[in-house]
This record gives C-alpha cells, sequence and structure tokens, in this order.
C-alpha cells in the first residue's frame, strides 16, 4: 500500500512541476484566460498532491478506503476529460495552419505529458486494494482430507475482490 502511494505522490509532484513550468509559460506568453486556466490546473495538482501525501500515512482502513476512493474518482475523471479535450484542436489556427508550421507547441507537448501521467495515476489509484486480503482458516471448517482436495490455496480465500476493480469490471458480478 505505501509502494502505491508513494508512487501516487511521486506521480503527483511531477504534475505540479509541469503544471507550474507551463503556468510560466502561459503567463509569459499567452492571454489572461490561459493563464487562468493553468493557474486552475495546477492548484487542482497541488490538491491531489495534498491528498496523495495524506493517503501514504493512513492506517485505518476506514479512512483509507475514503481517501483511496476520492483519488480513484478524481483521476479518473481528470483522465477521462483531459483526454476527451486532447481529442480536439485547440482552435482554428492549428487546422487552418500550414504544414511546414505543424511542429507540436510546447505547452500542448506538456498537456499530453501531464495527460499521461494522469493516466498512470488513475490505473494506480484504481488497482489500489481497499483493505487487507480476507482470509479464513479452512481447516475449521472441513476435515483434513477435504482440504488437502482443494486447488484454491489463495491467501484471500473469503473474497477475491479487494480493489475497486469489482465496481468497474462487469465480469466479476
Amino acid at each position: 500500500m505505501k509502494l502505491r502511494g508513494t508512487l501516487l505522490v511521486i506521480t503527483f509532484v511531477l504534475v505540479v512541476s509541469l503544471q507550474t513550468i507551463s503556468l510560466g509559460y502561459a503567463a509569459s506568453f499567452s492571454s489572461a484566460t490561459t493563464t487562468a486556466t493553468y493557474l486552475f490546473h495546477l492548484l487542482f495538482a497541488i490538491y491531489l498532491s495534498i491528498l496523495a501525501v495524506q493517503s501514504v500515512g493512513k492506517n485505518t482502513i476506514a479512512s483509507h478506503i475514503r481517501n483511496v476512493i476520492h483519488l480513484s474518482v478524481l483521476t479518473t475523471l481528470t483522465f477521462a476529460l483531459l483526454g476527451l479535450t486532447a481529442l480536439f484542436p485547440r482552435g482554428l489556427t492549428y487546422i487552418s495552419a500550414p504544414a511546414e508550421d505543424s511542429r507540436p507547441h510546447f505547452l500542448q507537448v506538456i498537456w499530453y505529458v501531464v495527460l499521461a501521467l494522469y493516466g498512470l495515476s488513475t490505473v494506480v489509484a484504481i488497482t489500489t486494494p481497499l483493505g487487507p486480503p480476507l482470509h479464513f482458516p479452512v481447516s475449521r471448517i472441513y476435515s483434513e482430507k477435504t482440504v488437502a482436495a482443494i486447488t484454491n490455496q489463495a491467501d484471500d480465500n473469503v473474497s477475491g475482490a479487494i480493489g475497486l476493480c469489482p465496481l468497474f469490471c462487469i465480469s466479476n458480478i
């Protein structure tokens, strides 16, 4: 759990640093509305970083579940919305621009890197287990002969659904 939380923290620190660079670039070369947009992106990334840092030190299951679900929902929505806006051109100038001026814009490159980092954080947050694997000793219920014939010797024999995947995967229902 701590490894996944640390990976989320590192990912969000990278997002914050990239958003800070893009905010500085937008403040220097873009309009006030673009600068305000990148300021909101930076504040949101800082908020996610704070949530990820808080989730690393959680000891109780209830607070851990709350943070993991919160991070999962926010990163999924962010990845989906940023991915959706990455599909559409930014303006009419990109459609009608000549072919020799079609190199990627600096802010657009940062946008795609941030999108990839949000995708990584979404996968990490969704696949983070919500609690420890549940185990019940089958020797308390069945005889030794029956226990020896059991083919499933998994450590989580009560339920293998300990993450968020059953919420999203229909095949497990």
